[in-house]
């Protein structure tokens, strides 16, 4: 077995974050600083929400696999300001499905291996893997921010780099 990262390479369908930076624009561009774990992607560019229960979808960038039997999510994050434990809910697109929610505190400012999912998947899936991150603030009077959500995909075969597309 081999891993390979993918990065976020566009929005997808549902986009309710409340603030992107750099401002404006693709929320995707917020997190796809290319700084994959252990390494610190900065503070520039980030998403955030102050929202309980919001939404933000992305696509991920592709390489060609001939079978993809574990993805674990990586999330750079933060939680600002207010007093409690919020939470962000991580879910993952493979198999014409979310495969369902994992859950994660968000805390002090750091890389966190928010989820894993193991399965048998095929190229197909691999293209049309998305990530869904929701808000979850559990009575927090402050927000979550993340700077960066990378995919680490375990994999047999393959591992050609290519762009991947929204479903």
């Amino acid at each position: 077995m081999a891993t390979q990262w993918v990065t976020p390479n566009g929005d997808g369908g549902t986009i309710l974050w409340d603030l992107v930076v750099p401002g404006g624009g693709d929320h995707y561009l917020g997190i796809d600083d290319a700084a994959i774990s252990p390494n610190d992607p900065g503070t520039a560019t980030l998403i955030q929400a102050t929202t309980d229960g919001v939404i933000d979808e992305f696509s991920y960038t592709t390489f060609t696999a001939s079978s993809i039997t574990a993805v674990a999510v990586y999330a750079y994050c933060v939680k600002e300001d207010g007093t409690g434990t919020p939470d962000i809910d991580i879910d993952v697109y493979m198999d014409s499905g979310w495969l369902g929610n994992k859950t994660i505190a968000t805390g002090a400012e750091g890389w966190v291996n928010t989820a894993d999912w193991t399965g048998t998947w095929v190229q197909a899936d691999l293209d049309a893997l998305q990530v869904r991150v929701d808000n979850q603030l559990n009575g927090f009077g402050g927000s979550n921010v993340i700077y960066e959500l990378d995919v680490l995909v375990t994999f047999t075969g393959g591992a050609t780099t290519r762009s991947s597309t929204l479903i």
